[in-house]
């Protein structure tokens, strides 16, 4: 019995040193599992930071890609304010070319208006002048005329009166 017991305590004692045995390769193996678990979590989170910073970076990149892109809007727009005021004054500038342009074109053609009706208005005193003339000559002729016959009427009745007195005497 003794033996036996004997073995039995030497069974019990193998069991619990292969319990213990299996209990510690359990454990290596859970070890083992958790370092694996912990080496994926570090590469985890390696990568996580790995791809924290290419966000950063990316969104770094874009900020400035958008400041970029804003002040190239900027002076595109002030380009184009630039443009409107240089149009603006240049219109201005045609405008006014055209209106002293058309104030000059009245002016020369109210001078040339003036001129023509200066002429028209000599045109018809030298006109009138002539006619003027043309009626004094009319007139001058007509009183010569009455001149003329008056004096031959007068000649020929002072003949007439000196030939009846003659042919009176005569008689």
């Amino acid at each position: 019995m003794l033996e036996q017991e004997q073995k039995l305590k030497e069974k019990e004692q193998r069991l619990r040193e292969k319990e213990h045995t299996i209990k510690n390769e359990e454990q290596t193996r859970r070890d083992e599992g958790l370092r694996l678990k912990e080496e994926e979590l570090r590469i985890k989170d390696k990568e996580l930071r790995q791809k924290d910073k290419e966000l950063r970076l990316k969104g770094d990149e874009q900020s400035r890609k958008d400041v970029e892109l804003k002040l190239r809007e900027e002076e595109i727009s002030r380009k184009d304010q630039k443009e409107q005021r240089k149009k603006y004054r240049e219109q201005k500038s045609k405008e006014k070319e055209d209106e002293k342009r058309k104030e000059q074109e009245r002016i020369r053609l109210k001078e040339w208006e003036d001129k023509f009706d200066q002429e028209q208005k000599q045109k018809e005193r030298r006109e009138l002048l002539k006619f003027e003339k043309l009626q004094q000559k009319e007139k001058e002729k007509e009183v010569l005329k009455d001149q003329n016959y008056e004096e031959i009427n007068e000649k020929l009745t002072s003949r007439l009166e000196n030939f009846e007195i003659k042919q009176t005497k005569k008689n």
